[in-house]
């Protein structure tokens, strides 16, 4: 007698009776360059119950039974910095882009002072420049001469070329930012500028976002987008207290090469299935002020970082 089985595509995703948006088995753990949306994978969940969020939630009020459980996420390789903006069932959970400029006078550090400060974007500082040009055809030589801005390297970031930092090859035009994660506090507005000195009278600029006040109001709170969603961080995956909460301690592995988002409440509505969360993700090698990352860096870390070995042989 033959045997039908349903392919992995055929069925219902769902991760401890919770129904998923989609299925992480057998997807690829994303590479994440520069900044940009990544859909998170689920790759574990328990303790599903009833619960809500009466900030946020009228249908609470009116007594509809609601489900919330405790989930991991995975996001991507390592260096993550975070997540800034989120996408929600397709609508927009906002932060506002800013940019604050200080005349840098030694010191080896800058602090944002807007009170509503979520996290580092990108940081610069501001060079001048000034060349003779005679062009063929000109009406003799000019002078150009201006100023344009310097991407600095965040110097916790070690690559791409693993025998070769970038930190090394940049300096002086380097920082040094901690983003906040589960457990790790972070350096919030305080700036490290790791230039030994050498861009004294300089002007640095910061680029980051900031929390909208009013916008997001979760229990009279304001919340960034991530807490909107009722999830945190973890810069590496599974170490956040997700376990612990549902009471499974034994199941926690923590993953340091990949980082992940967490939660011990996320809302699963009245239906028990995941709602359609896209975070835009700070990742790898981000140094310019949009967040993004610079081709050749994307390149030199394709090129360099080896071959994953799947097996022995062949």
């Amino acid at each position: 007698m033959g045997h039908s089985f349903k392919s992995q595509g055929q069925k219902q995703p769902t991760a401890m009776g919770s129904l998923l948006q989609s299925s992480a088995y057998g997807s690829a753990i994303p590479v994440i360059y520069g900044m940009t949306q990544s859909p998170p994978l689920a790759i574990w969940a328990a303790n599903i119950r009833q619960g809500g969020n009466k900030g946020k939630l009228k249908q609470y009020k009116k007594g509809i039974t609601q489900y919330v459980e405790d989930i991991d996420f995975l996001i991507g390789h390592n260096p993550v910095r975070g997540i800034n903006q989120i996408m929600l069932n397709g609508s927009i959970l906002p932060l506002s882009p800013q940019v604050q400029s200080f005349s840098y006078a030694g010191g080896g550090s800058v602090e944002v002072t807007d009170p509503n400060f979520y996290s580092v974007i990108g940081v610069t500082c501001v060079q001048s420049y000034s060349f003779p040009i005679n062009d063929y055809g000109s009406q003799g030589p000019q002078t150009l001469s201006g100023t344009f801005e310097v991407p600095l390297w965040n110097v916790l970031e070690n690559g791409p070329d693993p025998a070769d930092n970038s930190a090394t090859r940049n300096f002086p035009f380097c920082y040094n930012w901690q983003p906040s994660a589960y457990g790790v506090s972070g350096d919030g507005p305080t700036v490290n500028i790791e230039d030994n000195g050498q861009l004294s009278a300089s002007t640095i600029k910061v680029y980051y976002y900031a929390i909208e006040p009013g916008v997001l109001v979760v229990s009279g709170n304001t919340e960034p987008p991530l807490g909107y969603v009722q999830c945190f961080f973890e810069n590496k995956l599974g170490s956040g207290n997700e376990y612990s909460d549902a009471g499974l301690p034994a199941q926690q592995i923590i993953y340091e090469q990949f980082a992940g988002m967490a939660s011990t409440q996320i809302n699963l509505g009245t239906s028990g299935a995941l709602p359609q969360i896209l975070p835009e993700v700070a990742g790898k090698w981000s140094v310019y002020s949009t967040g993004d990352c610079d081709f050749v860096d994307m390149i030199e870390d394709i090129f360099k970082s080896g071959l994953a070995q799947g097996a022995l042989g062949g």
